[in-house]
């Protein structure tokens, strides 16, 4: 470090210069007061009257009467002087030629040369050549070792993504076949109220028949509807079928109707006449059940849903 009788006047007054217009000495008189005084006069050639005393009375304009012993200020004010200046050194970007001191326990000032400032990309690349940067040789990139497990590795790669690219089609597919149409029938409860106690039996048999026979059918599924009777809102089913009873002197007439859950259109309609007589009850029942659901199985639940909107009712 060059030594203080090599630092000129006019770089030390250049350094107090920057050192005042920083914010912590702009907005305290009393610290600018300060080290103007001490750096003046060491380059007055007077730093070995700084005291306590002195700098009391000639740079803050304290009384004659001052007395250090009793106001400890100075040294409060020398004090924070020197957290200041760390402060502005600390802080600032652009270093200066010389730094401006002051010793803990003594007012007299130091000048350091800084040396010559060094820019941000001066520093940046200094810390690039600093750094331990792993070179790698020539010799491994192009030796064949490397190109082997170079080629083994997109081989793999190739492989993977191959791999998943059959596997997500043959999903697809799967999900395709499982998405094909299969028909969601449900089946609403019958109302016997208007019927006998013999009529009634007769109508649920019919009915469980009917769902018997139509779930055999595996192009549908049948469903019964909810307890709160809210049908409505099913947006899963495509059909509804509902039976109405009639009696009609010795016969039980049912009327069977199938309306597009969709559209709320009504695509089929049928009426089947069943004995009421104990004799010929069963088989009636069971020859209207076989005429009722063949229709529905071929004519109507064996077909797309959309051809079936349009489609008028059956008469």
């Amino acid at each position: 470090m060059p030594a203080e009788n090599t630092i000129t006047d006019k770089v030390v007054r250049l350094e107090l210069e920057r050192i005042l217009a920083f914010n912590q000495f702009a907005n305290s008189p009393n610290l600018s007061k300060f080290i103007a005084y001490v750096v003046e006069a060491k380059l007055n050639g007077n730093e070995a009257d700084l005291k306590a005393y002195s700098i009391a009375v000639d740079a803050l304009g304290r009384p004659e009467t001052f007395d250090s012993q009793t106001d400890p200020s100075v040294r409060v004010l020398a004090g924070r002087v020197r957290s200041a200046l760390r402060d502005f050194y600390t802080q600032n970007d652009e270093p200066g030629d010389i730094s401006i001191t002051i010793p803990k326990g003594s007012y007299r000032p130091e000048f350091s040369s800084t040396g010559p400032p060094q820019s941000k990309v001066s520093k940046q690349k200094e810390l690039l050549d600093n750094r331990s940067i792993p070179v790698v040789e020539r010799s491994v990139i192009f030796s064949l070792p490397f190109w082997v497990a170079f080629c083994v590795i997109i081989l793999l790669v190739f492989a993977l993504v191959t791999y998943f690219d059959t596997s997500q089609e043959k999903q697809t597919h799967l999900k395709n076949a499982n998405n094909t149409h299969k028909l969601s029938i449900m089946i609403k409860d019958d109302s016997y109220q208007s019927l006998s106690v013999e009529a009634m039996d007769q109508a649920r048999r019919f009915s469980s028949e009917l769902r018997a026979s139509l779930s055999d059918n595996t192009s549908v599924s049948i469903f019964l509807p909810p307890k709160n009777g809210m049908i409505d809102t099913l947006s899963d089913i495509d059909f509804v079928i509902s039976n109405s009873w009639t009696p009609v002197g010795t016969t039980l007439r049912v009327r069977v109707e199938v309306m597009n859950a969709r559209t709320n259109a009504l695509v089929y309609s049928e009426v089947a006449s069943m004995q009421k007589t104990a004799n010929d009850g069963l088989s009636s029942i069971s020859s209207a059940v076989t005429t009722i659901s063949r229709q529905l199985n071929s004519e109507f639940f064996g077909i797309p849903v959309d051809d079936l909107a349009g489609r008028e009712t059956k008469n």
